[in-house]
């Protein structure tokens, strides 16, 4: 009995022992590379990042410096309109200054399109017979290409009562705002329509000295002509 159990005490033994051999060589083994077909997302990410990168830099790079381009020759564009606009109010101011002339050089100014809307107002303001009706003329022209942009300033000048501008100039816009159907000055006719009625005589002309530049004086055929203007851009407007 006890070669027997000799005998199976060293079988078991010589079989933990290859066991053990067998652990150890496995454990000693330098690790398997990884399978390429078994990268994961992140894998291929980081391999194309080193390539993608130069691409996107260059992609973006031009669209900045194509911005700056484009926002530099618009700041030369408009540097040069402003010498050439300069030039034009000056030669419309001019002393020696005739209506056709007015008329020509004030058109040449609305030429430059929405940069010319206030150049032009400033004429409308502050011209007499001659520049105010030329100014008047090339700001229609403008606003038959944009209405909206040259009502809002004259509808600023309708709405003025801090006697910044004449009666002539407020005659001006309304003819203008009724021309160009400029719907943002309908709830300034009803303002200025209830102005005008609380002037029915000579002695209520004070009511108006506030609104107007006394520079040149309103009298009762000032006001019949604005009540007349004031009805023409109404029916022009619409209700």
């Amino acid at each position: 009995m006890s070669s027997g159990a000799d005998v199976g005490s060293a079988d078991l033994a010589a079989a933990l022992e290859q066991r053990i051999a067998r652990l150890e060589a496995k454990e000693g083994a330098p690790p398997r590379p990884p399978d390429p077909k078994r990268r994961d997302k992140w894998d291929i990410l980081q391999l194309l990042i080193p390539l993608v990168t130069p691409v996107v830099v260059g992609v973006v790079g031009f669209g900045l410096k194509d911005s700056f381009d484009r926002s530099l020759r618009r700041e030369e564009l408009q540097l040069s309109n402003v010498r050439e606009m300069r030039q034009l109010l000056v030669d419309i101011q001019a002393e020696a200054v005739t209506p056709e002339s007015a008329q020509a050089t004030a058109l040449t100014i609305a030429a430059f399109g929405r940069p010319a809307i206030g150049p032009l107002v400033t004429v409308l303001a502050t011209g007499d017979e001659i520049r105010r009706p030329a100014a008047e003329r090339a700001l229609r022209a403008l606003g038959l290409t944009d209405a909206e942009a040259v009502c809002r300033p004259l509808v600023g000048i309708v709405d003025n009562r801090n006697g910044r501008y004449t009666w002539l100039t407020h005659l001006s816009a309304w003819r203008l705002a009724g021309d160009l159907e400029c719907g943002g000055a309908r709830a300034a006719l009803g303002r200025y329509q209830a102005l005008l009625t609380s002037v029915a005589s000579p002695d209520q002309l004070a009511r108006l000295e506030p609104v107007f530049d006394p520079s040149v004086p309103a009298d009762m055929d000032s006001v019949g002509q604005l009540r007349a203007e004031l009805d023409r851009a109404q029916r022009r407007m619409g209700p």
